[in-house]
């Protein structure tokens, strides 16, 4: 048997199957798109890069050489590495989490799957393998996405938003971005009289109608600019065929005037019935996703400048997010981990040091296609297809961050053209076939590369695989919460935590809420309810000890201490919270509820005030505010902030219910209720509310009423709704 055969079999193999992860969702796992995908990634690289450290001892050819973009893939890795461990959060930062499992671990292997794909893969032959498999696997993708449209699986981003197995439709639109190019690619290096030149426009066709149904805008931008700088780098250099020339040059002419009617005509009614033009159509900077963006991006442009060299390490844009809010985010969601545009968070995370190095990546790939030895390495199609699909990418970038398809998608082509630009000459001196090690020594060093390889996959792969099964079982509601062992009942999620690295965070953030729930149940046991609040509470003050600018941790301890009657920790803990992040309008609101419990009217009017301030358009921080002025004797002033509000639910407000009973004006609240309840714009819970302001005003039996009516809405609180009915009685 030759072994050098059997390695590099077995490295290819490795690398033939990662393009078939796009497809890859495991159901048992905790984030089931994100974790499998990136564990079985991980597995195949480790071993790959086993074989490939084991075939360095007997095959020079192997061995890796220098290029710049290998230089630049090294310098970017480096880069990551210092930002990482001097950053806020160095276990973060190294680990990342479940949801996005990022972090230095995954460059790491994204580095050698560029490395060991770069230096085996050293023909056009094997390249050839290697690409038709990634454009080839595009199928089952395509598959999926007809199944979604079709209504046979259902939509994991949204209705209408087609993201296949890949479980967000931006990780959808940039795959198929790229496939669409590749298929170009590979059609302009095939022979003519292949059949494969009839196969790939339909592989590209395919992939083109993915990127519209992904509605993925900057994808579709990015397809678009891609494609016209395709056609441009035609025009311009393709001298031998001055007639296609002018063809290209008219697609370019083309393009910008197709560009400017569609722009004239972005209100037009039949881009509205196109949702993927209409999508393209409401760009524009009244936009809200627009402007989530720009502000997102203003707030890591402040925390760079706080950092700017190496930046915040990696998964820590939450730190930037919490000190530098802006309160106008309030109107989207509550916690954002990126900025939503590549090149700012690799300035938040890796600082200017960080992005330059990224940044190499690029210059690297276009010194070699347009400047490096005068343009001998590659044909003028490869360098104009290749230059388009960096170009899409790019752009693609700017409005979203990336995933681990995308990385591997460019860590291939990096790894391809560093490959390519080898120059042949070196290759022709090398004596092949030249074995460095024999017999016994080649024994020993595979041993040792086996051992190796098996810690390596237990403690980065193996160890977070089985913690990401117990916690997906402890929260899934099948009665897994707990296991007995030794007859003495035990709490998963403490398996989790004693076992992760990767979600540990995730683990810590379930187990507080868990606890919660455990607290309020009458069929736990008292002993597993006094375990569940002393572990949650070890994990919270462990983790807040441990890093005590962790906003997100301070808002879980604030719910637990709060709904565990230890108001007066959850106000230590609030105040710091708002040291941390003064410009977070929630933080005040929760402020004014811990105020009002312990009847410090004036105190909870003056934070109700700030929470109005912070966000004057936000009706639940109006209410808040007038139901504190309220309290204080201000009803002018309340009925002037309310007016506005006339059939918004939010006036279904437990804190206005209490303030207008507490001065004797019941009856104005429940006009309010009743309003409200006429039109139909009463949840479940505002029931209950409307159900307790009837009672508190001395009209039981329409109390009653109202608590039925929540019963019907949900079937969950029927029971407790008749029982309490009974306590009336």
């Amino acid at each position: 048997m030759d072994l050098r055969k059997t390695l590099r079999w077995g490295i290819l193999v490795c690398l033939l199957v990662t393009p078939f992860l796009a497809n890859y969702v495991s159901d048992s796992m905790f984030f089931p798109f994100i974790t499998g995908k990136n564990f079985a990634f991980r597995i195949l690289v480790e071993v790959a890069t086993a074989m490939w450290a084991l075939l360095l001892f007997i095959d020079k050819e192997a061995r890796p050489r220098f290029s710049w973009i290998l230089a630049g893939a090294g310098a970017f890795l480096v880069a990551l590495t210092i930002a990482d461990f001097s950053g806020v959060d160095p276990q973060k930062s190294i680990w990342s989490n479940y949801e996005r499992m990022e972090g230095l671990v995954t460059h790491v292997h994204l580095f050698l799957y560029f490395l060991v794909a770069g230096s085996v893969l050293t023909s056009e032959h094997l390249w050839g393998w290697f690409a038709n498999t990634w454009l080839g696997s595009s199928i089952f993708i395509f598959f999926g996405a007809i199944a979604q449209i079709y209504g046979k699986e259902a939509y994991n981003f949204g209705a209408g938003r087609v993201d296949a197995g890949l479980g967000n439709a931006a990780y959808m639109g940039i795959y198929a971005v790229f496939n669409v190019f590749l298929a170009v690619l590979l059609w302009v290096k095939t022979d003519k009289k292949s059949w494969w030149r009839y196969a790939y426009p339909v592989f590209g066709l395919a992939n083109m109608y993915m990127v519209f149904k992904s509605q993925t805008r900057g994808s579709m931008l990015g397809m678009f600019a891609g494609a016209g700088l395709i056609a441009l780098c035609f025009a311009l250099f393709d001298k031998a065929r001055p007639q296609f020339r002018k063809y290209a040059a008219g697609a370019v002419l083309a393009g910008v005037l197709l560009t400017g009617l569609f722009v004239a005509n972005r209100h037009a009614e039949w881009i509205k019935n196109y949702p993927s033009l209409n999508r393209l159509a409401q760009i524009s900077a009244s936009d809200t996703t627009t402007n989530s963006r720009i502000t997102i991006w203003k707030m890591s442009y402040e925390g760079w400048k706080e950092r700017p060299v190496f930046g915040w390490g990696q998964e820590n844009f939450i730190y930037v997010f919490a000190k530098y809010y802006d309160p106008q985010m309030y109107h989207y969601e509550p916690w954002y981990d990126r900025s939503h545009d590549v090149f700012f968070d690799w300035l938040v995370a890796a600082g200017a040091v960080g992005l330059l190095a990224y940044l190499s990546l690029y210059v690297g790939i276009i010194y070699y296609l347009w400047f490096y030895k005068k343009g001998e390495v590659f044909s003028l199609a490869e360098k104009s297809v290749v230059t388009g699909m960096v170009a899409a990418y790019f752009i693609h970038n700017v409005f979203v961050f990336d995933n681990l398809v995308s990385y591997m998608f460019f860590f291939a082509l990096l790894g391809w053209m560093h490959a390519r630009v080898i120059p042949p000459v070196v290759l022709e001196q090398k004596k092949k076939g030249t074995t460095l090690l024999e017999g016994g020594d080649l024994f020993i060093v595979g041993s040792v590369l086996i051992v190796l390889l098996s810690a390596v996959m237990y403690f980065v792969n193996i160890r977070d695989i089985n913690a990401n099964h117990d916690l997906l079982k402890a929260i899934r509601g099948d009665g897994n919460a707990t296991y007995v062992e030794n007859g003495k009942q035990k709490i998963r999620l403490l398996d989790a935590l004693d076992q992760a690295e990767i979600g540990k965070s995730e683990a810590r953030e379930q187990l507080v809420q868990q606890a919660l729930q455990a607290m309020q149940q009458k069929n736990v046991p008292d002993t597993l309810k006094k375990e569940y609040f002393e572990m949650a509470q070890k994990e919270i003050e462990g983790e807040l000890a441990r890093n005590p600018t962790n906003l997100r941790m301070h808002t879980f301890a604030i719910m637990f201490y709060a709904n565990t009657g230890n108001i007066k920790h959850a106000e230590e803990i609030l105040a710091r919270a708002l040291e941390l992040s003064p410009t977070r309008g929630s933080l005040y609101l929760d402020s004014v509820n811990m105020r009002l419990s312990n009847s410090d009217v004036p105190g909870a009017l003056q934070l109700a005030e700030k929470a109005h301030e912070l966000m004057p358009d936000n009706s639940k921080a109006t209410v808040a505010y007038a139901a504190m002025l309220i309290l204080s004797g201000k009803q002018a002033l309340a009925k002037e902030l309310l007016t506005p509000l006339a059939g918004d639910p939010a006036l279904v407000d437990e804190r206005l219910a209490y303030a207008y009973s507490k001065v004797g004006a019941a009856s104005e609240m429940i006009s309010i209720f009743a309003g409200l309840d006429a039109a139909g714009k009463l949840s479940s819970q505002n029931y209950l509310v409307y159900a307790d302001a009837l009672m508190k005003a001395g009209r039981k039996q329409e109390g009653v009423a109202m608590l039925r009516k929540a019963a019907t809405l949900d079937a969950s609180l029927s029971a407790k709704v008749e029982e309490y009915i009974k306590t009336l009685k």
